[in-house]
């Protein structure tokens, strides 16, 4: 590989990194919210999510660690970070119902694996919310460079998340265009 192929690696997956944690950062600062204490206390007794006082060690600090949204008059999202690592934020995913935080609900979402075939996963990887379009999104990057991996798209309807569409590339060939990734599944609506 030459070193301009290598330079331009190395910078793009730079702009892929910065773009999907300044996403879920972003987040954070924009929704002005706080960590309910039932919700934190409920986050340490997770199991495969580090304590908080553990991201601070790496210097992430509360405020950075989750990010909140208002789904309905109702309903709000938390998103908080499970594990600190290079290129993959886990995070747990919360619905909060009628502002009681102490029965906050830990959402399981759809995973797949061209070896293992769909199984099921407590975390959302690098996770960020668009208040827009009201869509959670996940990237599970298979390396840091961010050309494998998968990607979840999920909707708020009714009273819970539903997968609208789930993308998977196993091969990690240098490609970073992410809608390029193969479309393991799309939701169809049947209108009877």
């Amino acid at each position: 590989m030459s070193r301009l192929a290598i330079a331009l690696s190395v910078l793009c997956f730079g702009a892929v990194y910065l773009v999907h944690t300044h996403r879920a950062v972003s987040a954070v600062k924009s929704a002005n919210a706080h960590l309910p204490a039932a919700l934190m206390q409920i986050h340490q007794k997770s199991t495969g999510c580090v304590g908080f006082d553990e991201l601070e060690e790496h210097s992430i600090p509360l405020a950075d660690a989750f990010f909140h949204h208002r789904i309905n008059k109702t309903t709000e999202l938390y998103g908080v970070i499970c594990e600190y690592a290079a290129y993959n934020w886990p995070f747990a995913i919360y619905i909060v119902r009628d502002g009681d935080a102490a029965n906050a609900e830990r959402m399981l979402f759809a995973d797949y694996d061209i070896a293992g075939g769909w199984t099921g996963s407590d975390v959302l990887y690098n996770a960020y919310f668009d208040q827009e379009t009201g869509e959670l999104h996940g990237f599970s990057k298979s390396r840091g460079f961010g050309d494998c991996g998968s990607l979840s798209t999920l909707k708020w309807e009714d009273d819970r998340f539903v997968l609208l569409e789930y993308r998977y590339k196993d091969a990690c060939d240098g490609g970073i265009n992410t809608t390029s990734f193969p479309l393991i599944y799309k939701r169809r609506i049947i209108r009877r």
